[in-house]
């Protein structure tokens, strides 16, 4: 008797566990919520946390924290972006080799883009320097991806301290910042000129990245911090309209 009520007893602390979030209640800034639909169900969780059907928040991140962002996936957590020194394997984040602080999945395997200081990158992998270790230098080349995802493999800057900083600025398009300064990250300092997708950027206010087509149509390039049009697209028509803009003309 004493064995099925410990039984029934373990059973109920699991399904507490599971439901847990519906049990307490739904709690605007608790446990993962931002948005209650009433006070047992949420409806919208918070970056980093996925909704459960049942209408509770459970947190991305696997036993080693690295998982950022996440789906549901034949009803299983399914990764989505990992932290950095992570990939996406599988709907879960691995760890990048030994050297590379920066790496993504290529055909089920781990290449890196950045090595840690005392390694080289050769052929996807980071390999030791031999010899006395030369001063970091920080990969600050853009690389063009077409394998898995459009735009630039992460850059870097070098801080004050020496350290390479990955740059994070750019706003809504993070992947078209090509370099920055290691002590402020955040602010992107090149942006993509339209060499590559075709659609020439701008620094915007607070180091973004921003289409110089969506401030001015006809624009092939736009002047840094205000946006305005410094080309119109005379090819296709367009002509400086004296205020920072371009107007088509009839031919």
């Amino acid at each position: 008797m004493r064995s099925s009520m410990m039984g029934f007893a373990f059973a109920a602390a699991v399904l507490c566990l599971m439901v847990g979030g519906a049990a307490a209640g739904c709690t605007e800034g608790k446990h993962g919520c931002v948005d209650c639909y009433n006070k047992w169900k949420c409806q919208k969780c918070a970056d980093g946390w996925l909704r459960h059907p049942k209408g509770y928040c459970v947190p991305c991140a696997g036993s080693n924290g690295a998982c950022q962002e996440c789906r549901w996936y034949r009803r299983t957590k399914w990764c989505t972006e990992c932290s950095d020194g992570f990939f996406l394997k599988n709907g879960k984040c691995a760890p990048c080799p030994k050297g590379c602080s920066e790496c993504y999945n290529k055909r089920g395997k781990a290449f890196c883009t950045a090595c840690e200081h005392g390694f080289k990158r050769k052929n996807g992998k980071c390999v030791p320097l031999t010899g006395n270790p030369s001063p970091t230098v920080c990969p600050t080349t853009p690389v063009w991806r077409t394998d898995t995802v459009f735009g630039w493999d992460p850059v870097y800057g070098k801080n004050s301290a020496g350290a390479c900083v990955k740059c994070t600025g750019g706003g809504n398009h993070k992947e078209w910042c090509k370099a920055c300064d290691g002590d402020a990250p955040h602010v992107c300092t090149v942006c993509e000129d339209g060499s590559t997708n075709k659609f020439p950027m701008y620094i915007g206010v607070g180091g973004t990245c921003e289409f110089c087509s969506q401030a001015h149509f006809g624009c092939l390039s736009c002047e840094n911090g205000s946006g305005d049009c410094l080309l119109c697209d005379a090819a296709q028509n367009y002509y400086s309209d004296g205020h920072g803009g371009c107007v088509w003309q009839q031919p």
